[in-house]
């Protein structure tokens, strides 16, 4: 249904964070200029988890790329098999919202109970697509109180 998108390394086009995205926004608003450039908005989107909803879904995205949001959110949904190819893991549709629907996006990775060779694989995925955005959040524990804690320097 999709197919995997990878970086044109000729691509010349200046990349611009999402941090001084926001952080221009700010200074447009600091300037004299209208005040409505310090303001936008950001969507968070579920992953699907039928790959009908995924195809409903990338709809849904293109309505909302209308509306020109600054950025859109895409969650980690462990129990998706959110690494995976198919068209409702959260990795895939990171890569849909981003290479197919052109929006600037972000990806929650939830880390508890990845070792750190499972988070960096996933990162290198992330990173072959294009996604420089990442929110890593440690996550919930799970009802047995077990859980693999990863610390990270850097």
């Amino acid at each position: 249904m999709f197919e995997i998108a990878k970086i044109d390394e000729n691509d010349n086009r200046k990349y611009v964070s999402l941090a001084d995205r926001i952080r221009e926004r700010s200074i447009s608003s600091n300037s004299n200029q209208q005040q409505q450039n310090d303001r936008f908005f950001s969507v968070e989107f579920f992953p699907a988890r039928t790959v009908q909803g995924a195809k409903n879904w990338i709809k849904l995205v293109e309505n909302y790329s209308d509306g020109d949001p600054l950025y859109c959110d895409i969650t980690w949904h462990s129990a998706g098999n959110p690494d995976s190819n198919a068209p409702t893991s959260s990795l895939m549709m990171a890569n849909v919202a981003l290479n197919y629907c052109q929006l600037e996006t972000m990806l929650h990775i939830t880390c508890i109970d990845l070792t750190c060779k499972q988070l960096n694989q996933y990162l290198q995925r992330a990173k072959h697509y294009g996604i420089r955005n990442i929110m890593a959040l440690r996550g919930d524990r799970h009802d047995d109180g077990k859980c693999v804690c990863v610390f990270f320097s850097n």
